[in-house]
């Protein structure tokens, strides 16, 4: 059997079961989520190959590297039914995870946390050496088990700090020019207003608003 076949056989039995009874299907819920979790850490990898093995035959065939690139993110987000833009970011977190942080793969692929969270740990870090992510890498493996979203982007951040703490003040000094503010329709001829704002400024508007 092939693995496509293989992976069909899965689907088809996911859709098909059934529990009787509410001990059964908490626990479901739970092995659900770690297969969740394992299908990820293998999408991770086999997204990293097949963009490495597509930038070599389309670099080879006369495209150039921006072609190449448009063409792999346009077929990863097909492949996941997102859009070219989403598949970029999958084949940025793939090669992240296979290449530079391969114990937190490890630690999703064993189910023991969640693609989300990885994301974090690999956005969190982007701007970083390799060496100093792999240290990040080693340092927080063991632990990432045990840790739910906001522990992990703290945990992270921590680390950042510590191995860059130059870098950390100059993106807090960009993300202040970044500040703006939208607003978008909701229901019932009602609005959203969204601020992105230093946080003094943050605290003052909500502050304002919430009077």
């Amino acid at each position: 059997m092939s693995n496509q076949e293989q992976i069909a056989a899965m689907v088809a039995m996911l859709a098909a079961m059934e529990s009787v009874s509410d001990d059964e299907r908490i626990v479901l819920v739970g092995e659900l989520e770690q297969l969740k979790a394992v299908a990820a850490a293998a999408q991770a990898r086999f997204t990293d190959a097949f963009a490495v093995s597509q930038r070599a035959r389309l670099l080879k065939a006369g495209c150039t590297s921006r072609e190449a690139s448009r063409s792999i993110t346009g077929q990863v987000g097909l492949a996941r039914r997102d859009s070219s833009h989403k598949g970029s970011r999958h084949v940025g977190l793939a090669a992240a995870l296979v290449r530079e942080m391969p114990r937190v793969l490890a630690v999703l692929g064993r189910g023991q946390t969640s693609e989300w969270r990885c994301t974090v740990i690999a956005r969190e870090t982007a701007h970083l050496s390799p060496a100093d992510r792999a240290r990040i890498d080693e340092a927080i493996a063991g632990e990432l088990p045990g840790w739910g979203d906001a522990r992990t982007e703290r945990e992270v951040r921590a680390w950042v700090h510590r191995l860059d703490a130059q870098g950390a003040a100059a993106r807090a000094a960009k993300a202040a020019v970044d500040r703006r503010v939208s607003i978008r329709p909701a229901p019932d001829c009602m609005a959203y207003v969204t601020a992105l704002l230093p946080m003094p400024q943050g605290v003052a508007v909500f502050g304002a608003l919430h009077r």
